[in-house]
């Protein structure tokens, strides 16, 4: 997150500014969250919500991070619903389908306002739930090194 940035920000001016007040937002929603859970001093846990650890925790997370996307294990069931009208969900899924659910979802996945533009509900057919996005950390991602000058490189394909 904030090596990368957020969208075409971290090369603009003003980008190093914006990750640091998002770094700042999400310190200040965790440590909400839960410092009133671990506020007892003996349990010596107040410097893990200190902003520059913070920081540095992130800095090393997104280094050993690895990106996930898998398939809505729901869709294919959904997506048999959709296409056979003698399935036991199919009325259920013409529903989700009809009442702009399925439509209202895809945008939201897509962080869309209304508005913004139109989302294609012909891909009801193809993936009607959005796949699920995620953050593996992997203790061999972790180990690799992490220089200027790699001396490896991770291909999935």
């Amino acid at each position: 997150l904030l090596s990368r940035g957020i969208g075409s920000e971290a090369s603009q001016e003003g980008g190093q500014e914006n990750r640091l007040r998002i770094m700042q937002e999400s310190l200040t929603l965790l440590t909400d969250a839960l410092l009133p859970g671990y506020s007892d001093p003996s349990l010596g846990l107040a410097s893990l919500f200190e902003e520059d650890f913070y920081s540095r925790l992130l800095g090393q997370f997104d280094l050993v991070n690895v990106s996930i996307e898998f398939g809505n294990p729901l869709g294919i069931r959904l997506q048999r619903a959709l296409a056979n009208p003698s399935d036991e969900l199919s009325s259920l899924a013409d529903t989700f389908r009809a009442s702009g659910l399925l439509h209202e979802l895809r945008r939201v996945v897509a962080c869309m306002q209304e508005g913004d533009g139109d989302i294609d509900d012909d891909d009801d057919d193809d993936e009607p739930l959005p796949p699920f996005l995620g953050i593996g950390l992997a203790r061999a991602v972790a180990l690799m090194n992490h220089s200027c000058e790699p001396n490896c490189e991770v291909d999935f394909g």
